[in-house]
């Protein structure tokens, strides 16, 4: 069975744990660190602009707007209104027509059946 370690017990192990040696003065705390710190390079921040210009400002948002509206005009679905059949009217002897139009793949299927022709023998 798991045992769980209660929040006394935490506490009181806590308040157990002391500094294993004496701590040191702030002032030397600091000195050492201030050597320590003269070892490393340091390098001063550069002049950043805050504000880009106008100019490409603008650029930014034209390009955004771009974007949006491009994407926008792939979303809406294209209906191409000249794939689609209505009626057919056929020369050639048939007993009937079939037209089936796919609103998923935007295309028409034409059936005709028993249609006879002069070069169909």
């Amino acid at each position: 069975m798991k045992r769980t370690t209660g929040w006394k017990q935490i506490r009181g192990t806590l308040a157990e744990q002391r500094v294993a040696g004496a701590l040191r003065s702030p002032d030397a705390f600091w000195s050492d660190f201030r050597a320590r710190a003269r070892l490393m390079r340091q390098e001063q921040p550069g002049s950043v602009p805050r504000w880009q210009p106008l100019p490409l400002r603008m650029a930014y948002a034209a390009a955004l707007v771009a974007v949006v509206v491009g994407g926008l005009a792939l979303m809406i679905p294209k209906v191409n209104a000249a794939n689609r059949i209505k009626s057919l009217e056929v020369v050639a002897s048939h007993s009937g027509v079939i037209i089936i139009n796919d609103e998923a793949y935007r295309g028409t299927i034409l059936w005709i059946t028993d249609m006879k022709t002069d070069d169909s023998g």
